[in-house]
């Protein structure tokens, strides 16, 4: 019995402690606006490899697949 009655009273307390450990005002957290902003951003086309380059690029993607394959 008394170790219910001990456990009871640390429940209630945690309780309480978590409700008022809390956010003090309820404006505390900014507000959630739906457009998150209005600038527009501009993005290079992409460029068109040469064939070193493109082999460079399929060595590496060769290497990170052999790599990751067993995992």
């Amino acid at each position: 019995m008394k170790k219910t009655i001990y456990f009871v009273t640390l429940l209630c307390l945690t309780g309480i402690g978590l409700l008022f450990s809390s956010c003090e005002k309820y404006d505390e957290v900014p507000p959630i606006n739906e457009t998150t902003s209005n600038r527009t951003y501009y993005i290079n086309p992409p460029s068109v490899m040469n064939p070193a380059e493109t082999a460079e690029y399929n060595a590496i993607v060769a290497e990170y697949e052999a790599a990751t394959k067993n995992k």
